[in-house]
């Protein structure tokens, strides 16, 4: 098989991205990564080819705009001056990696595979006119790409008719054993990065409210010290920086459920599909998450976790009721099945990325 090069506006710490590299890096393939390292922590993995083309963090909006453009400028001519592209079986991440891909395609032939996290034209409060043009990019680039990867069905277009969909399942951390729930207790999960726009007001009215819960919190506060500062002050917080996943995973086998909450006035986060929902699943814990996502359905038809309106109100009862942890086991124990049964992510790969690949 040919050498891979993944390319993403980010670090390889990227969860996503990272079960990717050690996949293939594991199955003796020649990986290459090309990055932008945010916080410059110039994390490499064992095995994998790493070059940063672009060192440089953001502290505002305006920054990381500004940013954005270097990035894209520095990797085009990257592209455009390396030799022998076509050696690699290039894999882009989003919509500001692709589009130097696209544009170096105009001068020289280059096939890609384009994999989308999160539509770009979505994602922030772009001007109407921007988005269109973003969008109608964006379509160009898709059509041009060899396939298209999408996290998750609610992704695709209809016209898309070169669609891989490879959801955001971790590996086994169980590694097929049944799921001991002896240890769990009445905490909830809140990990990643923290923020307004992921419901944190939401949760801390509800940790405030509720001293009888246990709270474990691990990741950091994006830019807000505030926030850091309220829930340092409660009681029932147990907080962690980032941490090795098989570490955090060991912590999360305790708890009765994973907050995944996105603020629906964002109109990408109706569309979030979330690796928290696939970890849940795999660990057999209740996924929360509220109804106003796309997603929601599929946690109420499978019956794998709790479906709260993103508001904090009487709808959160539920999280707190008597009967809370023989609930959790039954909803856990559903999304255990359903992981082993459909979504274990190395069947994920091997069934519908590899043969692309080859």
């Amino acid at each position: 098989m040919k050498p891979i090069l993944y390319i993403k506006s980010s670090s390889s710490e990227d969860v996503r991205l990272r079960k990717f590299l050690l996949y293939f890096s594991n199955k003796g393939i020649n990986v290459f990564f090309w990055g932008w390292d945010r916080r410059n922590t110039n994390n490499k993995i064992k095995d994998v080819n790493t070059q940063y083309i672009h060192k440089k963090g953001c502290k505002s909006k305006k920054e990381l705009i500004f940013n954005y453009f270097v990035w894209m400028f520095k990797l085009f001519f990257k592209l455009l001056f390396t030799k022998n592209l076509n050696q690699y079986n290039i894999i882009a991440i989003n919509f500001d990696s692709c589009f130097p891909i696209y544009m170096a395609s105009k001068f020289r032939r280059i096939c890609y595979f384009y994999e989308i996290y999160d539509e770009f034209a979505l994602s922030y409060n772009f001007p109407p006119i921007i988005k269109r043009l973003i969008s109608s990019l964006d379509h160009k680039m898709m059509v041009r790409a060899k396939k298209i990867i999408h996290v998750d069905s609610n992704r695709c277009h209809k016209l898309e008719s070169n669609s891989i969909i490879i959801e955001n399942t971790p590996y086994d951390f169980l590694k097929g054993i049944e799921r001991d729930y002896s240890k769990i207790e009445r905490t909830f999960a809140i990990i990643g990065y923290f923020s307004a726009t992921r419901g944190l007001d939401q949760i801390y009215k509800f940790a405030k409210d509720n001293l009888q819960l246990n709270f474990l919190l691990v990741g950091v506060f994006s830019n807000n010290e505030e926030y850091k500062l309220k829930f340092n002050q409660l009681p029932n917080i147990i907080k962690y920086d980032f941490m090795a996943q098989e570490n955090l995973f060991e912590l999360m086998l305790s708890c009765c459920g994973i907050f995944s909450l996105y603020n629906p006035s964002i109109e990408i986060n109706k569309l979030a599909a979330s690796n928290k929902v696939y970890d849940a699943m795999m660990l057999g814990i209740p996924v929360i998450t509220n109804k106003e996502v796309i997603n929601s359905k599929f946690i109420i038809e499978n019956k794998i976790g709790f479906v709260v309106n993103y508001q904090y109100d009487k709808t959160w009862d539920i999280l707190k009721e008597n009967e809370l942890l023989a609930k959790c086991k039954e909803l856990g124990e559903n999304g255990r099945k359903l992981y082993l049964e459909k979504y274990l992510f190395d069947n994920l790969v091997e069934n519908r990325l590899m043969k692309e690949l080859d």
